[in-house]
């Protein structure tokens, strides 16, 4: 991710292809009782998935696809998101 001060998620997962690695899961992961105030972790884990998502696009990935892992306590949601379909 070309921001590294900006975006820092809990977990992630990479993926090597020839000479390119490119982000495929980000994550984000807290405690029931820690809330957020400035900006939720499910916004962060949004825009963490956005940018992964153009920089594979700038990389030439065809078929970009970026997976994203919220927890919060117990509650578990996933998310997934690719690029348009060209015509």
């Amino acid at each position: 991710m070309n921001n590294q001060n900006e975006y820092k998620p809990d977990f992630l997962v990479y993926n090597t292809s020839g000479y390119k690695k490119s982000v495929i899961i980000v994550a984000e992961f807290k405690p029931t009782e820690k809330n957020s105030y400035v900006e939720s972790d499910l916004v962060k884990l949004a825009k963490q998935m956005k940018e992964t998502l153009n920089e594979m696009i700038m990389n030439g990935v065809s078929k970009p696809e970026v997976c994203g892992v919220y927890s919060e306590g117990e509650n578990v949601q996933q998310f997934k998101t690719s690029s348009p379909k060209s015509t």
